[in-house]
C-alpha cells in the first residue's frame, strides 16, 4: 500500500498520468519488506501507472527472491558497474542480460572523487589510438556489455561530451584489453569509486544483517 501510495504521491506531484521506470531504490529494508515493495509495483504497473518495474543494487539471490515471491522479474536493475567490478558482479550481468532484465550502469567514470584523466591503462591507450577521451571509452565499455549508461554531470561540457561519447564504438579486441586491464589506483582504496565487492554480489539481502550504511553511494560527476 505504501509503495502504491508513493507512486500516487509522484504522479501527483509531476502532473502526469504514468511515470515510464520506478525502481527499488536498494535491498537494504531487507526480504520481507522489499517483496512488500515489489507488489505494490506490479500493482502499479498492472493499473497503468507505471510502465516499466525494476530494482536497484539487488544482487542475484535478492532479485531470485523478488520472483520467488511474485513470479515477477524486475524489468531494470540499476547497479554500479565498470570493468573493475569483482567477478561475481560481471558474472551477474551476463546471467540477467540472458534473463532480459537490464543492467543500467551508474559510476562508470568513478564518481566525483575520482579523476579519470588519471588513469593509466588499456582504457587510456585505447582513447590515445582511437582518438576518443578515457570517459568515452568507459561508456562505450558498458554499452557494449548491453548496458545503459547514466553519467551524472552539472556541467554543460561534460554533458555534452558523454552525449557525443553514444557514437563512439569499441571493437571486440578492445573490450578484451579493458577487461584484463588492472584497476587504475585509487578505484579500490577507502575512498575509491568502488564499494561492491564479491560478498556484496554473492550474499542475499547483505545490508539487512550489517551495520548501517555498509554500503556507500556516491553522485557521479563528470
Amino acid at each position: 500500500a505504501k509503495g502504491l501510495a508513493a507512486v500516487d504521491n509522484i504522479l501527483q506531484e509531476i502532473g502526469t498520468t504514468y511515470l515510464d521506470l520506478v525502481l527499488i531504490h536498494s535491498p537494504k529494508m531487507g526480504r520481507d519488506k522489499a517483496v512488500a515493495v515489489w507488489k505494490s509495483l506490479i500493482d502499479a504497473k498492472k493499473s497503468g501507472k507505471v510502465r516499466a518495474i525494476g530494482v536497484s543494487n539487488f544482487n542475484a539471490g535478492e532479485i531470485k527472491d523478488l520472483v520467488e515471491a511474485t513470479g515477477e522479474l524486475p524489468e531494470v536493475n540499476q547497479i554500479q558497474y565498470h570493468p573493475w567490478s569483482s567477478p561475481a558482479w560481471h558474472a551477474a550481468v551476463a546471467a540477467w542480460a540472458g534473463q532480459g532484465v537490464v543492467v543500467t550502469a551508474y559510476n562508470s567514470l568513478g564518481g566525483a572523487r575520482f579523476a579519470t584523466s588519471d588513469i593509466d591503462n588499456a582504457v587510456a591507450s585505447i582513447a590515445r589510438d582511437r582518438g576518443m577521451t578515457v570517459n568515452a571509452v568507459l561508456l562505450a565499455w558498458a554499452r557494449a556489455k548491453g548496458c545503459a549508461v547514466i553519467p551524472g554531470s552539472s556541467t554543460p561540457a561534460h554533458i555534452a561530451e558523454n552525449l557525443r561519447a553514444l557514437d563512439e564504438l569499441l571493437t571486440p579486441s578492445d573490450v578484451r584489453a579493458i577487461d584484463e586491464s588492472a584497476a587504475p589506483d585509487g578505484w579500490w582504496s577507502p575512498r575509491g569509486p568502488n564499494k561492491y565487492g564479491d560478498d556484496e554480489a554473492r550474499t542475499p539481502w547483505h545490508d539487512a544483517a550489517a551495520k548501517p550504511a555498509r554500503r556507500r553511494h556516491h553522485r557521479m560527476e563528470h
